[in-house]
């Protein structure tokens, strides 16, 4: 096979003869940060596999105001909605947040493998469950937590995310994103986490 399926978390439970499929019809794209990968309201045009780097999913809102729904990482898939939908419209806008490499599989490939292997349809399913919950966490803690109180869970989950991958820094725009909230907030809270 060409591509390294092993570090696809959602392809490791496959067969074999699923993954040659799947090996035969994506193809890789990198990515530099900062650089788009879909845009809200496009066309679908395919599933992604993100091989190596780091991939945010994220909304705009009318006053230019951003708010991350989730960060995708190695081993994970992003734009598993639209392929399944039959209005494929990109539902948020995804970048990269670190140079990436992205395993392309286009949406017409990815319903007819689906269609071909029901392994793989499960398998995206189980990945929509998670993510589904990942959000219900999210809206739960938007309604009910503090900012003060988002910001420090935020940190711990990155503290501990850290001890695994290092790499990833967070400016106050970053972390204002990705809990909801604007930046000055976020120096406020820090401040007042720190005294």
């Amino acid at each position: 096979m060409r591509n390294d399926w092993q570090s696809v978390a959602l392809t490791s439970d496959l067969s074999t003869q699923c993954r040659r499929e799947l090996d035969a019809c994506v193809w890789q794209v990198a990515y530099r940060k900062g650089e788009a990968v879909v845009w809200e309201d496009d066309d679908c045009k395919a599933l992604y596999f993100v091989s190596s780097g780091v991939v945010e999913i994220y909304r705009t809102a009318v006053d230019g105001r951003e708010h991350t729904l989730g960060v995708i990482m190695p081993g994970q898939v992003l734009n598993v909605v639209p392929v399944l939908r039959e209005e494929a419209k990109n539902p948020a806008n995804a970048r990269c947040i670190r140079d990436t490499i992205l395993l392309v599989l286009g949406r017409e490939d990815a319903r007819r493998l689906m269609g071909c292997f029901p392994e793989l349809a499960i398998a995206l399913a189980a990945e929509l469950a998670d993510r589904l919950q990942q959000m219900t966490r999210k809206a739960g803690a938007l309604a009910l937590h503090t900012v003060r109180q988002r910001l420090a869970a935020f940190l711990i989950a990155e503290a501990e995310k850290g001890e695994k991958d290092p790499h990833i820094f967070w400016t106050r725009d970053d972390m204002a994103r990705q809990i909801g909230t604007v930046r000055d907030v976020i120096g406020r809270n820090l401040r007042d986490l720190e005294s």
